[in-house]
């Protein structure tokens, strides 16, 4: 089994590879199904089931800067001219 980095690497480069990498995004009561399904509690388990390997994703809070202020400025607060 190739390890995630050099699956994905390789299926850019177009080569043969064991599995696919994916994604899933699915609703909790699909979770719940997917789970009883395949006798797994936790879902790594399940992604591990599946041989799927899981994508985590990291959401680290964004606090804007309070002590700005955004209406005297020309652009908005994304960057964008107003």
């Amino acid at each position: 089994m190739m390890p995630p980095k050099q699956l994905v690497l390789a299926v850019l480069e177009g080569k043969e590879v064991d599995r696919l990498p994916v994604d899933l995004w699915y609703t909790t009561e699909i979770d719940a199904e997917l789970k009883k399904y395949f006798g797994v509690d936790d879902e790594f388990e399940l992604y591990k089931a599946m041989n799927l390997d899981k994508i985590v994703w990291a959401f680290l809070d964004y606090k804007p800067n309070p002590t700005l202020n955004w209406s005297r400025k020309k652009v908005s607060i994304t960057g964008l001219p107003k």
